[in-house]
């Protein structure tokens, strides 16, 4: 139905550039990912989304379990806006 090219990975990094423990989880999921799919993967530095996505997200009045799901759903945009913007 759909015409995926690409699988984009948000990949954490510290704010000094190096790679922690979460970014290791990444690149498990990413090996996995690439046995099960022909798409290509890509990952991106996901640094500072999740507090973009919260500044966005401050003035609401959302419950908390509700915030989060939407802190995430705003994170992954910002992700997917920045890589696209990279590409120009």
């Amino acid at each position: 139905e759909y015409e995926v090219e690409l699988v984009l990975l948000g990949m954490p990094r510290n704010m000094d550039g190096s790679y922690g423990a979460a970014s290791i989880k990444v690149r498990e999921f990413e090996a996995v990912l690439k046995k099960s799919i022909t798409i290509p993967i890509k990952t991106f530095d996901e640094r500072l989304t999740s507090v973009q996505a919260n500044r966005a997200l401050t003035q609401g009045k959302a419950k908390k379990k509700k915030k989060r799901q939407s802190v995430d759903a705003m994170a992954a945009a910002i992700l997917l806006q920045s890589y696209l913007d990279s590409l120009a």
